[in-house]
């Protein structure tokens, strides 16, 4: 049975909310609208300056850009789901990590969302967090839709700064997840 292993190699100095999805049907709505805007504002009789209407286009044209980067020849998200990261259907055993800070209180398995209580939030050794990663292993093959990380519990300023992800059939073999030929890494985003 072919199985999809999902790993996020973290940029520490410690642990926020980010969450991250591409979801086709999304971005072709968000094209639609913009592509709408652009005809009402830059149509026949308008009034504003021509260079204006050029870079509403040119902005239009990032949008469908993106789309057909990322959309065509893909499946649409028409309903993603969790995974298991919060119900718990992605057993313990499933998450390991390059390292544990405080063994008994910062578990790989304590990276789940909105977990609560003494024990909510996997962090790696001071002295390994450069190049720390948290494996979960899906244990079929998946497609991941999105990504979301939180904070730990005790502290609401302890987040990872940045994060890359990697996934595997096989655990020794990994591939970086790309964008525009780059290895894309996710910036902390406050919301």
């Amino acid at each position: 049975m072919a199985k999809m292993i999902f790993l996020i190699f973290v940029g520490f100095p410690s642990m926020a909310t980010l969450g991250e999805a591409i979801c086709c049907d999304s971005i072709k709505s968000l094209v639609e609208e913009k592509s709408e805007a652009n005809k009402t504002l830059c149509g026949a009789g308008n009034t504003l300056p021509p260079q204006c209407c050029r870079d509403i286009a040119n902005m239009v044209r990032e949008y469908v850009d993106a789309y057909e980067a990322l959309c065509l020849n893909n499946t649409s998200c028409i309903d993603p789901k969790p995974l298991g990261m919060t119900s718990g259907k992605i057993p313990d055993d499933a998450i390991t990590a390059s390292s544990t800070s405080y063994a008994s209180n910062y578990k790989p398995s304590y990276a789940r969302l909105a977990k609560a209580g003494s024990s909510c939030s996997w962090t790696p050794t001071t002295a390994k967090r450069i190049g720390s990663w948290l494996q979960v292993d899906l244990g079929q093959l998946t497609t991941v839709t999105g990504i979301a990380t939180q904070g730990t519990c005790y502290n609401k300023n302890e987040w990872a700064k940045s994060y890359s992800v990697s996934y595997s059939n096989e655990p020794n073999s990994w591939t970086s997840y790309e964008e525009s030929g780059n290895v894309k890494v996710s910036q902390r985003v406050n919301l």
